[in-house]
């Protein structure tokens, strides 16, 4: 059983993280994704882990894989020997696409906002210099990026409640220009425009604004809730 997985950014490999079972212990497989047959071929896996995996995550340009197991340890692989290494040794310098962003030391003010009572679901980043992060009561919260040396408490600029429980997923489009999150309680998908504020004192920092199916924006619209969004 799957508990997290991601695509690279070059959409060539795909890690996922399987949970422990009575007859193996928790493991993570990667595998070569871009062949013509669409046959995953295995690239590389480890296994005998101590805990369950939290997340997995590739960085931004493709060669390294991090992991969090669930008693915080932070792991890291080197994609192109296949050996674990030191996270001292290049944590400062990577950016990571989306989980793998909670150890970064531009993202610990924002992390410092949630605790136990209220964890972290996904974040990721919208452009440049805006960080987002879902959390377990459903609410969206937007962080300026870099985010060091805010408190925590008074860093967030923008919170959204439309769900009614933890979010399970969101992600970006490619082109940055929207933003879809879904919860499996709420079975409510939602779709966002995200504006960037050019002319502000924070220049491309982003907000977010609902939208429906038929793709007007509309605050007060209610959220889809079927699995097919239609444009």
């Amino acid at each position: 059983m799957g508990v997290d997985f991601k695509i690279s950014r070059d959409e060539r490999k795909l890690a996922i993280a399987l949970a422990p079972m009575t007859d193996r212990s928790a493991r993570i497989e990667v595998y070569d994704i871009e062949n013509q047959n669409r046959v995953f071929k295995s690239h590389c896996y480890t296994d005998n882990l101590s805990s369950a995996v939290d997340f997995v995550d590739f960085s931004v340009d493709n060669n390294y894989l991090v992991y969090r197991d669930a008693v915080g340890d932070i792991s890291m692989i080197d994609l192109a020997t296949l050996k674990k290494i030191s996270t001292n040794l290049v944590e400062f310098d990577l950016e990571w696409m989306s989980d793998g962003l909670q150890i970064s030391e531009k993202t610990k003010s924002a992390v410092a906002y949630y605790n136990e009572d209220n964890k972290i679901m996904r974040l990721l980043k919208l452009g440049d210099r805006t960080l987002v992060v879902t959390d377990e009561i459903g609410t969206i919260r937007l962080f300026p990026y870099p985010c060091e040396g805010l408190n925590g408490r008074q860093g967030y600029y923008g919170c959204y409640a439309q769900h009614l429980s933890y979010i399970s997923q969101c992600e970006v489009s490619d082109d940055g220009r929207f933003f879809i999150t879904s919860s499996e309680i709420d079975r409510c998908i939602y779709i966002w425009r995200v504006v960037t504020h050019e002319g502000s004192q924070t220049p491309n920092q982003a907000s977010i604004a609902q939208m429906g199916a038929s793709g007007i924006l509309a605050s007060d619209m209610s959220p889809l809730r079927s699995s097919m969004i239609r444009p």
